[in-house]
């Protein structure tokens, strides 16, 4: 039998001591991972997008499935933290209102990371993890997806350049289980690649966004949109006369799509040239009978008005509530690519610009040249959403080799 060896009072007390002073190991690995998943979502929401696949990297090594929730928490809460004053602007209603949307959308995103947590092979269980934050349910609220960094580490590669970038992050999680230094090199090169090959240079197009300034949201009728009205036709004046052959306008431009609005509009739709179109995103009635609305995007020629587009998610519920009679409902499934001017074009109406799945849809139902990024975002000053949403736009743009017309109303 092996002697008990004899402990003075002090080496107990020592040895003792690191136990009340100091965290458990599991609670230390929560703590870092914590601290980790707030830096990457701040570094690749605001500067740097490539860092965003470290997530599912160190999701991947959480010891315990707390640890691997709190992961999921805390990175998308980093990710959308400008829903926080945004919202209250929105509804003219106060900060907590925006904590608790804020709330609600980062736990409802955390799901994945708790569920897929269970998935014993690390692999699999990280694409079932990136799967779910794309595909609705999760994905109708599925802001900063891990695989939006395609876009910048493979640009021009598409579907491939996803799937690269999902096997990207399978050999990080096989580097840290070789325990290898290989991890800090592979992290090194996620960080320099992207700012060596550089961006892609896109050919010129006939088509223009407008940037426009205007306070407030001019889908409001009466004496402020007759005010809003007036002063779009002011500034938009200068284009009739101009060589523009598509000019796209900031959502909501054109009210609700009414009898009355659309006898406004047609006043400038008279001077126009015969080869000019402007998109014009408005509200359309479902009938004549309902205050259910879509949002859409409508071509103006000299001669004629078409829907181009329907708006396939609109944000929940700010405007997407099918509880309510002022629904504005969502297209899922019509029309994910057309026409405009001669080209093959896609449409992302503000909030789809967050999501992952409208995107994808898009360049699986065909093989757009241009991605129409039209937004209102009077109520979004000062806060990080805007600069997001031009972050996932710009990515997927890259990624699919397509460009951008952006018409945004500050």
């Amino acid at each position: 039998m092996e002697k008990l060896k004899p402990m003075s009072s002090n080496e107990f007390f020592l040895r003792n001591s690191l136990k009340i002073f100091l965290p458990s190991s599991n609670t230390t690995q929560t703590l870092l991972y914590i601290a980790l998943s707030i830096a990457i979502g701040f570094i690749a929401w605001d500067s740097y997008l490539p860092m965003a696949i470290l997530i599912p990297v160190i999701w991947s090594k959480s010891t315990t499935k707390k640890t691997a929730w709190l992961v999921g928490v805390f990175y998308h809460l980093t990710a959308s933290r400008g829903i926080i004053f945004g919202v209250p602007v929105f509804f003219d209603s106060t900060v907590l209102h925006g904590i608790a949307f804020w709330a609600v959308a980062g736990l409802i995103q955390s799901l994945p990371y708790f569920l897929c947590s269970y998935v014993r092979n690390s692999y699999i269980a990280i694409s079932v993890l990136l799967i779910a934050l794309i595909l609705p349910p999760i994905g109708i609220v599925g802001w900063a997806n891990p695989l939006t960094a395609a876009g910048v580490i493979f640009p021009g590669y598409g579907f491939t350049g996803l799937f690269l970038t999902l096997c990207l992050i399978w050999f990080m999680v096989w580097l840290y289980n070789k325990n290898t230094i290989l991890i800090g090199i592979c992290v090194m090169a996620i960080i320099f690649y992207p700012l060596i090959i550089g961006s892609r240079v896109m050919d010129n197009i006939q088509i223009q966004g407008s940037i426009t300034n205007f306070a407030g949201n001019p889908v409001n009728l009466g004496d402020k949109f007759q005010r809003d009205y007036q002063k779009f036709i002011k500034t938009y004046n200068q284009y009739c006369s101009s060589e523009f052959k598509t000019l796209v306008l900031p959502e909501s431009t054109g009210g609700i799509w009414t009898g009355s609005t659309k006898h406004l509009w047609s006043r400038w739709q008279r001077n126009m040239q015969k080869d000019q179109v402007v998109v014009l995103p408005t509200l359309l009635p479902e009938s004549n009978k309902t205050l259910k609305t879509y949002n859409i995007l409508v071509e103006m020629k000299k001669d004629e008005f078409n829907v181009l587009y329907k708006a396939r998610q609109s944000v929940p519920v700010a405007m997407w509530k099918p509880w309510s009679k002022d629904n504005v409902k969502n297209n899922w499934f019509e029309n994910p690519v057309f026409e405009i001017s001669g080209k093959k074009a896609t449409a992302l109406i503000c909030y789809e610009a967050y999501l992952t799945w409208p995107v994808l849809q898009s360049f699986l139902s065909g093989n757009p040249e241009i991605i129409l990024f039209v937004s209102n975002h009077w109520w979004s000053k000062n806060t990080s959403l805007l600069s997001i949403q031009k972050t996932c736009v710009n990515a997927w743009a890259s990624l699919f080799a397509t460009q951008v017309v952006s018409a945004i109303n500050f």
